[in-house]
């Protein structure tokens, strides 16, 4: 019996990838905690991960644009 596949809505994605011409290219991307936050209370008050959730990505957001400053050192 094969495991169902669960679809997951991304919230926040750190990547770093290898074009065709060489370049390394690192990308962030993420839900605004704020905006998480107010959708969350908006469309699923009963919800009771939202506070948790969006301190996670206020650290995310702040870590990894920290990451992303510090690279700019490794790859031109």
């Amino acid at each position: 019996m094969k495991k169902p596949i669960t679809k997951i809505d991304d919230l926040f994605s750190l990547r770093m990838g290898l074009t065709k011409t060489g370049d390394v290219k690192l990308e962030m991307d993420y839900v605004e905690p704020e905006i998480f936050e107010q959708t969350m209370n908006n469309q699923a008050p009963d919800f009771e991960g939202t506070f948790q959730i969006t301190t996670m990505l206020r650290y995310l957001k702040t870590t990894g644009g920290e990451i992303l400053e510090r690279a700019n050192g490794f790859i031109r």
